[in-house]
């Protein structure tokens, strides 16, 4: 359970973050739009995930938490 609670803090601390790291990227309005294109969630989380922005600072591999939620993030977002 204490997992889990750490892993939902984590998730609401970086997630704004990770839609900033997104947004501030060369040519970032035409990638929003191409991210949005992406029908499947599983896809807009593999995106996230391979771009880096899901890595917490000192990590190795992505947060797949934090990817779903940047990409849920990034969906909303206004171009």
């Amino acid at each position: 359970m204490a997992a889990e609670r750490s892993t939902t803090t984590l998730v609401a601390a970086l997630t704004p973050s990770c839609v900033a790291s997104f947004l501030r990227q060369p040519g970032a309005p035409a990638k929003l739009v191409e991210f949005k294109k992406i029908d499947s969630t599983w896809e807009q989380r593999q995106f996230i995930e391979k771009s880096g922005w899901a890595t917490p600072q000192g990590g190795t591999e992505p947060n797949s938490a934090l990817a779903t939620s940047c990409a849920e993030a990034l969906t909303k977002a206004k171009v």
